[in-house]
């Protein structure tokens, strides 16, 4: 009597499950590394948040500058201080006057407006330029160039045009 020879298609159960159960193993490592990996990133939120941050202080910086009548400017080694002379509405509440100092050997930025005490507006700062395009005394415009710590962009670059052609001293 000759046996019959079956070829056998597949795989048995017993290696199916075998199968299965190193394929869940090594997933499991795999995961746990990827989850190691995700929490060891920054959020957007986190990222984005000093960049938003300088947004927000050039912004005010080039609505002041824009809405000066007179800009003096003094320069001490790699400090700047600009006061603004600003054009004023008789508005309650509105400064005549807007002193910026730009402090590149401590970091930081900060703001007067009239007598009130300096507001450090950012102690993030790694360097900065001011220049200015004017013409017969009244300014154009101004670029000012900054540079920040922990930024994603590291570096903004500002253009303020002057309606109001403020003079330069």
């Amino acid at each position: 009597m000759k046996f019959a020879r079956y070829r056998r298609r597949g795989l048995t159960l017993i290696e199916a499950v075998v199968s299965l159960v190193i394929i869940s193993v090594l997933m499991l490592g795999l995961s746990s590394s990827v989850m190691l990996g995700v929490r060891a990133l920054p959020d957007e939120t986190e990222l984005g948040a000093a960049d938003r941050e300088v947004q927000e202080i050039l912004n005010t910086f080039r609505d002041d500058v824009s809405n000066a009548s007179q800009i003096t400017n003094q320069v001490s080694g790699s400090n700047t201080r600009l006061i603004l002379t600003m054009n004023t509405t008789g508005a309650v509440g509105e400064a005549s006057s807007i002193t910026y100092d730009i402090l590149v050997g401590a970091g930081m930025i900060r703001r007067r407006t009239d007598a009130n005490p300096y507001v450090i507006l950012t102690q993030q700062l790694d360097d900065c330029e001011v220049t200015f395009d004017s013409s017969s005394g009244e300014v154009n415009f101004l670029r000012a160039w900054f540079e920040f710590d922990n930024t994603i962009q590291g570096e903004f670059e500002v253009f303020v045009v002057t309606p109001y052609k403020p003079g330069l001293s």
